[in-house]
C-alpha cells in the first residue's frame, strides 16, 4: 500500500508580544509503521519528521532552552515527546531537526480508535506534529522568556494518489515544504 503525505500551509505565532515570530517549516515525513487496532484500542506508529526553524527577529537572538516534539491525533498525543537539544539561533540562522517519533501500543479511547480506523479506511488521516517548549528572545543585554507551541498539520493519505510517494527502504516518504502554525 503506497502512502501519500502532504501538509497544510499555516502561519506560526508563538506569542502576541513577538513582532516577528520564528518560522517553523515541516519538510518531510517518513512513515515506517502505522497500525491501529480497534479490538485493543491501541496505535503503533513509527515516523521520522524533518522540521526547521528560521530566526526572523533581525537583531535578536533566540535561545531554545527546551524543545519537545510529538504527534497527536484529534488532540490526543499518540507518540511520547522526544527532547531536541537546546539551540541558539542568531539573526537569520536556521536550525534543522530530524527526530524519530515512535509510539508502541499507545492506548486510545474506543471512540478515537474507531475514528482513526475509519480515517485510515477512508484514506486520509490528519496528524498534528507538535513542537513545544521554552525559548528566550535576547536583545542586547535584555532577555525575555516565551512559551513555544507549534502545530504542523500533516495529512497522511493511504493509497495511491498520483504516485507522489517515494518508497525509501522500509519507509514511505513524501517531501513537502509547508509552514506550521
Amino acid at each position: 500500500m503506497a502512502i501519500f503525505m502532504y501538509a497544510v500551509r499555516e502561519s506560526f505565532t508563538s506569542s502576541n508580544s513577538l513582532s516577528t515570530s520564528p518560522s517553523f517549516i515541516i519538510h518531510d515525513v517518513k512513515l515506517y509503521a502505522f497500525n491501529v487496532s480497534t479490538t485493543t484500542a491501541t496505535l503503533t506508529s513509527t515516523l521520522q519528521i524533518t522540521i526547521s526553524c528560521e530566526n526572523k527577529q533581525g537583531d535578536h537572538g533566540i535561545h531554545f532552552d527546551k524543545i519537545d516534539v510529538y504527534t497527536a491525533y484529534k488532540k490526543q498525543q499518540i507518540t511520547p515527546p522526544i527532547a531536541l537539544p537546546p539551540r541558539y539561533l542568531g539573526s537569520s540562522d536556521v536550525a534543522l531537526w530530524s527526530p524519530y517519533l515512535n509510539g508502541t501500543e499507545v492506548p486510545l479511547s474506543p471512540y478515537l480508535a474507531s475514528s482513526l480506523a475509519q480515517d485510515v479506511t477512508a484514506g486520509v488521516v490528519l496528524i498534528n506534529v507538535m513542537v513545544t517548549g521554552r525559548m528566550r528572545l535576547k536583545e542586547g543585554f535584555v532577555s525575555r522568556r516565551y512559551r513555544l507551541k507549534v502545530d504542523c498539520l500533516t495529512y497522511i493519505t493511504f493509497g495511491n494518489k498520483n504516485n507522489s510517494s517515494n518508497v525509501v527502504g522500509s519507509a514511505v516518504k513524501h517531501p513537502f515544504e509547508n509552514w506550521c502554525r
